[in-house]
């Protein structure tokens, strides 16, 4: 429980500059297309340094946020590119991993 609990600690600072992003595409108040636009804009000028566990979770998320194709048959023509409400459900389990309860952005 300890290791689960500290990694949830690590993963919700390394998620801080993104969390009102996040919560905010979660919750509906944000399109993909602007969620995937400040996402990147805050990412590739994101120079943290985190640990290897902390880091495979971001960076899949990163996966996730740049296969994002708005153009339905273009992702069913595709392999591994996802849509904006599937990119939705990973920013959610996102953060569900770090602790946070989506509806208030506190940590849970």
């Amino acid at each position: 429980m300890a290791d689960s609990e500290d990694l949830r600690d690590r993963l919700s600072t390394a998620i801080a500059p993104y969390l009102k992003l996040l919560v905010d595409f979660v919750e509906d108040r944000m399109s993909a297309e602007d969620f995937e636009k400040a996402y990147f804009d805050i990412y590739l000028h994101d120079d943290s340094d985190f640990a290897d566990d902390v880091f495979a979770i971001v960076d899949g998320f990163f996966a996730d946020v740049d296969s994002l194709v708005m153009d339905s048959e273009s992702r069913e023509e595709t392999f591994r590119e996802i849509g904006p409400d599937e990119l939705r459900e990973q920013a959610q389990v996102l953060l569900h991993k770090a602790g946070y309860d989506v509806g208030t952005a506190h940590p849970a």
